[in-house]
C-alpha cells in the first residue's frame, strides 16, 4: 500500500479511517468541517488535515476536494513509532500554507505524467509527507514516564497490527519479558494484549466494510487476520452479527462520490510565478511623501532577573546593548523575597542602574509564587511608597503582572484578586503606574488568554510572550506544539488583539527557538532571524524584546567562550552576529522608505540611505530532529531547508545626478559569524582558551566592510547585492559628488 493515496472526489461528506490521516484540499466550493468543538469552513484552496483519533462531522456544503490518505501504519515506521498530532488548518494562513499547497498541486499534476508520473508521484509523496510532519505535527508532549511507554506500545501496535503479531514479539521489542508484559500491559490499557490488538483490527476492518469497496476477505486480511473465519468469529463476539449483516445495516452513506482527475487541474487556480525565485527586486522612491520611522528595536529590553541583571558582566552587556540602540525602556524581573518585609536593596541597584540611563523601567513580578497569607496590598504598597521616596516620580513606569505559567493555566479568579490587590496599592499611594499582565503564551484558540482577562478587567495593557510554539490540546495530557512558519509572531498578536477588544497588547518576551541553549544563537543565522522578524512585524507591534539577550555565564557549567546561549553578547564582551543585527539597524535613518520580505530601507533626505537586508533560511526537518535530540554537528547548514544565495535588485527613484558612495557592513560566512570563527579556532581544550584567544575571537566578530562607487545620471540609483545564507548586510548610500 503507498503511505499516501490521492483521489478527487464531490460531495458533502468523505470517509475517514482511524488507520489514515486525512488530508481535505478544497478545489472547488467551500466545506464545513467540525472537529471536536472547532469548526471550519474551508474555502477554495484551503485544506486541513483530519487526523486519526478525530471523529469529524460535516455540514450541509457541497464541495470538490482533492483526498489525500496517509497510512499511519507506514507513518509510524518511517518516524521511528514517534507519536503525532497533526495542527493543519491553511484557513489560518502563514507561509507554511503557501509551500504545502504548492505541494499538493504538484500531486494532482502528477497523475496527469504520462511517462513519470508514478514515480514523481512517490517522490513528492514523500516530500509532501517530510513537510506535514516537520511544519505540522512538531509535537514534544509532557507526560509522565508511564503515559509515554504506553503511547510507545500503542504507536508500535498501530504500525504493525496488520503483521503477525504475538505478544512474546512485540514484549522483546521493549526488552520485556513476556510474562511482565503480559501484566503490565492489562494495568496499562485495561484489557489482554490479543483482545486489545483484535479491537485495533476491528476498528479498521469496520470502516472497511462501511465503505463497501472490497470484499470480506479483503478487509479481513488487510487488517491483520490470518483468514475470514477468524475474522468472523471475532467480528460476531464484538457486534452479535456476521461481517456481511452488519455491512448490510452500516453501509457508509455519504455524498461524496470520485470524480475523474482531470477535475482536480482544471479547477486549480492560475497562479502567477516570477521566474527566477531566488531574486528580489527592490523599487524605491525618495521624492514620495515619508513616514517617520518607528525604531521598533529600541522600544523595549529584557534585562532579566534582577539577580541576573546584577551578576558577572549582564550590567558591562547592558550597557552595551544601550550605548548601540539607546534603550527606551527595559523590563526587569523581581526575584527577591514576596514579602512585607522584604529587602528591596537589590531591586534599587537594578533600577538606578536604569534610572541614572533615562531607561523607563518596567518591572514584572510573580505574585502568585507567594506563600498562603501573603499580602500583595500590603507587598505591593510598601514597594510603591519605597520607590517614590527613592526616586520621585514613577510617571511612565510599568508594572507586569505575570500568571506565573506561560502556558496561562493559572486560577483565573485567584489572578483577578491578585490584580485588584496590586491596583488598590497603586491606586493608594497616588502612583502613575500602568499596570500589565498577564504575560502568557497562547495557547491554540488563545482560550488561556481570554480567560484570564475575563476574569481581571483592570488591567491597563496585556502582555504576551511569543515563541515559536503553543499548547495543544490541554485537556488531553497536551503537547507543545512547534510553529516552524515565519509568520507565528503576527498570528499569535494578532489573536491577542482580537481577545484584548480595547486594551492595548505588547510582546515583552521573544523566544526565537523553543530551545533555550542552542548554537544557532551564536551564527548568524539568529541574525537574519532578528531582521526578518523586524522587518516582518513592523507596523504591527511596538517592540518585539529578545528574552534573554544578556549572558551571566556558562549556565551548563563549562567554561567554553561560545555554548549556544540566546545571548547577544558572550561573556569577555565577545559581540554575537546577533548583537551586530541590532547595530544595522540602529544605524537607518529617520525616514522609513519602503520595505520587502528581505529589505528594510530608510533615508534622511534624497541623497543619504541606508539599508538592512537578510537571507534569512527555513529551519528543516534535521534541525528539529537534532533540536529534539540535544546534539548539533558543527557544521550547521543542514539546519535548513536550502543553501542559495538571494540575489537583491535595488533601485531608487529621485536622487539627485552624482556619483554615490554604496558602503556595506555584513556578517555572512567569511565574516562575522562567531560560530564559525570559534569552531575554526579549533581549541578541543577551553583550558588553553585565555585573554587572547577571546581578544582575537572578540575581533573575529566584527562584520566585514566594503564599498562601491554608483554613478547616476537619470534620477535613478541601481545597485545590485547578493546575500549568502543567512547574511545580514547592512548598506549605507551617501553623495561623493553631486
Amino acid at each position: 500500500m503507498a503511505i499516501v493515496e490521492m483521489s478527487v472526489e464531490r460531495g458533502r461528506a468523505f470517509a475517514v479511517s482511524p488507520a489514515q490521516t486525512t488530508l481535505l484540499y478544497v478545489l472547488k466550493g467551500t466545506l464545513t468541517l467540525t472537529v471536536g468543538e472547532v469548526t471550519q469552513t474551508l474555502k477554495a484552496l484551503d485544506f486541513s488535515v483530519i487526523n486519526a483519533a478525530d471523529t469529524p462531522r460535516f455540514g450541509r456544503t457541497v464541495s470538490t476536494c482533492a483526498v489525500y490518505r496517509i497510512d499511519n501504519a507506514r507513518l509510524l515506521e518511517l518516524t521511528n513509532h514517534r507519536r503525532r498530532y497533526f495542527v493543519c488548518n491553511s484557513v489560518e494562513g502563514g507561509e507554511n500554507y503557501e509551500h504545502t499547497r504548492a505541494m499538493l498541486d504538484a500531486l494532482i499534476i502528477d497523475r496527469h505524467e504520462v511517462s513519470l508520473g508514478a514515480l514523481l508521484f512517490e517522490r513528492h509523496s514523500a516530500e509532501l509527507l517530510l513537510d506535514l510532519v516537520t511544519h505540522y505535527a512538531n509535537n514534544t508532549y509532557y507526560e509522565k514516564d508511564e503515559a509515554s511507554r504506553r503511547d510507545q506500545i500503542e504507536a508500535f501496535l498501530w504500525a504493525h497490527y496488520r503483521d503477525d503479531l504475538s505478544l512474546g514479539t512485540v514484549a522483546a521489542e521493549f526488552g520485556l519479558t513476556p510474562q511482565y508484559f503480559s501484566r503490565m500491559f492489562k494495568e496499562e490499557f485495561g484489557e489482554t494484549f490479543l483482545r486489545h490488538l483484535a479491537h485495533m483490527r476491528l476498528d479498521v476492518a469496520e470502516r472497511g466494510l462501511a465503505d463497501g469497496d472490497r470484499t470480506i476477505a479483503q478487509v479481513a486480511m488487510d487488517v491483520g487476520f490470518r483468514n475470514v473465519g477468524a475474522f468472523a468469529t471475532a467480528f460476531k463476539e464484538r457486534h452479535d452479527v456476521a461481517p456481511h449483516e452488519w455491512r448490510a445495516r452500516n453501509a457508509r452513506v455519504t455524498s461524496a462520490r470520485r470524480l475523474p482527475d482531470d477535475v482536480a487541474l482544471q479547477s486549480l487556480r492560475e497562479r502567477q510565478q516570477d521566474g527566477d525565485a531566488r531574486r528580489e527586486r527592490v523599487a524605491l522612491d525618495v521624492s514620495k511623501e515619508l513616514e517617520p520611522l518607528v525604531p521598533l528595536w529600541s522600544e523595549l529590553w529584557n534585562f532579566g532577573p534582577v539577580s541576573t541583571l546584577l551578576a558577572g558582566e549582564c550590567m558591562q552587556q547592558a550597557q552595551s546593548v544601550h550605548e548601540r540602540v539607546h534603550v527606551k525602556m527595559a523590563r526587569i524581573v523581581y526575584d527577591g523575597e514576596l514579602s512585607v518585609d522584604a529587602g528591596l536593596g537589590m531591586t534599587s541597584r537594578a533600577l538606578d542602574f536604569l534610572i541614572d540611563r533615562r531607561i523607563t523601567p518596567m518591572v514584572s513580578f510573580n505574585l502568585l509564587a507567594a506563600e498562603e497569607g501573603f499580602s500583595a496590598f500590603d507587598f505591593m504598597r510598601r514597594l510603591i511608597l519605597t520607590f517614590l521616596n527613592r526616586y520621585g516620580s514613577l510617571d511612565g513606569w510599568v508594572f507586569e503582572l505575570a500568571c506565573g505559567d506561560l502556558s496561562g493555566s493559572v486560577s483565573a479568579a485567584r489572578y483577578a484578586a491578585c490584580v485588584a490587590e496590586v491596583r488598590r496599592a497603586v491606586d493608594d499611594c497616588g502612583a502613575a503606574v500602568t499596570l500589565a499582565g498577564p504575560f502568557a503564551l497562547l495557547d491554540g484558540g488563545g482560550e488561556n488568554l481570554a480567560r484570564l482577562l475575563g476574569a481581571a478587567p483592570r488591567l491597563d495593557l496585556v502582555t504576551l510572550a511569543v515563541a515559536p510554539y503553543r499548547v495543544e490540546r490541554p485537556q488531553a495530557g497536551g503537547f507543545l506544539h512547534r510553529l516552524t512558519d515565519a509568520d507565528y509572531i503576527r498570528g499569535q498578536v494578532s489573536r491577542a488583539r482580537r481577545i484584548a477588544g480595547d486594551l492595548p497588547v505588547r510582546v515583552t518576551s521573544w523566544q526565537p527557538l523553543a530551545s533555550g541553549i542552542c548554537p544557532l544563537y551564536d551564527s548568524r543565522y539568529y541574525a537574519a532571524e532578528v531582521v526578518r522578524s523586524v522587518i516582518d512585524c513592523y507596523g504591527l507591534v511596538e517592540a518585539l524584546p529578545l528574552f534573554q539577550p544578556l549572558d551571566p555565564g556558562d549556565v551548563q557549567g563549562s567554561s567554553r567562550a561560545l555554548y549556544g546561549s540566546a545571548s547577544i553578547i558572550a561573556p569577555g564582551d565577545i559581540k554575537k552576529p546577533a548583537f551586530y543585527a541590532y547595530d544595522f539597524l540602529q544605524r537607518t535613518d529617520k525616514f522609513m522608505l519602503g520595505r520587502s520580505d528581505h529589505v528594510l530601507a530608510t533615508c534622511d533626505s534624497a541623497r543619504y540611505l541606508q539599508l538592512v537586508c537578510h537571507n534569512c533560511k527555513r529551519l528543516g526537518p534535521r534541525f528539529y530532529e537534532w533540536e529534539s535530540k540535544g546534539e548539533f554537528p558543527d557544521d550547521l547548514s543542514g539546519c535548513f531547508e536550502d543553501g542559495e544565495r538571494l540575489e537583491i535588485d535595488v533601485e531608487v527613484g529621485g536622487v539627485p545626478n552624482g556619483v554615490y558612495l554604496v558602503k556595506h557592513r555584513f556578517i555572512n560566512g567569511e565574516h562575522g559569524d562567531s560560530h564559525d570563527i570559534y569552531l575554526g579556532m579549533n581549541y578541543r581544550s577551553e583550558s588553553f582558551f585565555g585573554a587572547g584567544e577571546r581578544r582575537y575571537l572578540r575581533a573575529s566578530s566584527m562584520p566585514g566592510i566594503e564599498a562601491q562607487e554608483v554613478r547616476v545620471h537619470d534620477g535613478r540609483l541601481v545597485f545590485s547585492v547578493s546575500l549568502e545564507p543567512n547574511e545580514v548586510r547592512h548598506i549605507h548610500v551617501l553623495p561623493i559628488r553631486i
